[in-house]
């Protein structure tokens, strides 16, 4: 088993684009392919998961909500 983790200090930098996109090329060159996101600044609203699961890998199990965190993840970055 293989393991890709992406992960950066900007919302909206793409991300999750980067791995919906090599999730379905993944895919379609055969592979099992799993996606997980475990923190979101915006959990409760992050539409990132259920589309990236659902509609692009076709998971019928229920999507469980992402975990938010207890505070800012970089607060030197907080304005």
């Amino acid at each position: 088993m293989n393991i890709i983790q992406v992960d950066g200090n900007i919302q909206g930098s793409g991300k999750s684009s980067i791995i919906g996109a090599l999730s379905l090329y993944l895919r379609e060159k055969g592979k099992k392919v799993s996606y997980y996101k475990p923190f979101s600044s915006s959990a409760s609203e992050d539409p990132d998961p259920p589309f990236i699961a659902i509609e692009l890998l076709g998971v019928s199990a229920p999507v469980h909500p992402v975990t938010p965190p207890d505070g800012p993840i970089t607060p030197e970055l907080e304005q």
